[in-house]
């Protein structure tokens, strides 16, 4: 079942694995220390059609006053550092929600992130935190990101898509 949901596609996915972080949330890992955040969604044939890769930190704590400067990249390693020194975690950070291409546009991230944010309240966690990428920003690559971030539409909700789902 997961390499399916690992081959759905990278939509975020290719720069998480890419870097120094990313090795070290190898399958593996992933399966080791922090399988029941790892969750995925499946057809009525049993077939992944969405995932959400999440890892248990802690935060704040005496040395992390403020959340991580460098997004998931220093979350993932917050996490390491916590499993490796014993550290109890408090906090579920997101790192990807993955859904198929066939299955972009239906509305099943919104789900996907209230399971993560079950998951949390499951396995104790106080909260959830969510690193946003806005979506449609590469499309307007001249555009600062503090103007493009706060953008609304006429209705008052955010332009972005991707911001949308999380603001709802």
């Amino acid at each position: 079942m997961l390499d399916p949901a690992l081959n759905l596609g990278d939509v975020g996915g290719e720069f998480i694995y890419a870097g120094f972080s990313g090795k070290i949330i190898t399958p593996e890992r992933l399966l080791r220390h922090w399988s029941r955040y790892f969750l995925i969604a499946l057809d009525d044939d049993g077939v992944p059609i969405a995932r959400a890769l999440s890892v248990p930190l802690t935060y704040p704590a005496e040395d992390r006053h403020e959340l991580p400067a460098h997004g998931w990249d220093e979350a993932i390693q917050w996490a390491a550092q916590d499993l490796m020194d014993g550290r109890a975690p408090d906090t579920l950070c997101a790192l990807e929600v993955v859904v198929a291409p066939r299955m972009r546009g239906t509305g099943l991230s919104t789900p996907m992130l209230k399971a993560l944010k079950a998951r949390a309240a499951e396995t104790g966690l106080k909260r959830l935190i969510v690193s946003v990428r806005p979506i449609g920003k590469e499309d307007e690559p001249d555009v600062p990101m503090e103007s493009y971030a706060v953008r609304r539409r006429e209705d008052g909700l955010f332009a972005d898509r991707w911001l949308r789902t999380h603001e709802r």
